[in-house]
């Protein structure tokens, strides 16, 4: 449903579908789509490495000026999208995060990780100075230049604070 709701949107785009060593037949599924859309490319990982190491293997292969990456978790209203990355391309700014908190309570049990996130964002935004509501949110937009300069270490989740780090430190050295 989410590479549906990608191709049919009415922009330029390269889609960069990374299967991260799924076992459960995504990346049969995944082959599959990759035929039937131009736009979409597979990228397969041996063996699962973690969200960090799939977003470097994106990056890597990506060269669009505007980067969007999109969780598994979450269907996509093409709208969204499209609002996230407009102010990227204003060039009023650089980076742009989703927010889990704008999100109706969507499946039982988001109640926690609403909750874990409202803990992990207030934590972030004391340590980077940052007025985030949303520390791991499921959508996010760069411009490719600003992030392709940036060494991502974290092999796991760990890579969002990473990255929200190192964007609200960069230049403040």
């Amino acid at each position: 449903e989410i590479i549906r709701t990608l191709t049919d949107m009415p922009i330029d785009k390269e889609l960069l579908l990374v299967d991260d060593g799924s076992t459960d037949g995504t990346t049969k599924l995944a082959a599959e789509l990759a035929k039937k859309h131009d736009a979409l490319s597979l990228l397969l990982h041996d063996r699962n490495r973690g969200k960090g190491a799939a977003l470097r293997t994106g990056l890597r292969a990506a060269s669009g000026s505007v980067v969007v990456v999109l969780d598994d978790r979450v269907s996509y209203n093409p709208d969204d999208i499209l609002m996230l990355i407009k102010p990227i391309l204003a060039n009023c700014c650089d980076v742009l995060y989703g927010s889990h908190s704008l999100l109706p309570e969507l499946r039982p049990g988001f109640r926690f990780v609403r909750i874990f996130n409202y803990v992990l964002t207030a934590f972030s935004n004391f340590c980077t100075g940052q007025n985030l509501s949303g520390f791991e949110c499921s959508i996010k937009a760069f411009r490719r230049s600003t992030i392709e300069d940036i060494v991502i270490r974290q092999n796991r989740y760990g890579v969002e604070a990473e990255l929200i780090a190192k964007f609200s430190y960069r230049g403040k050295n």
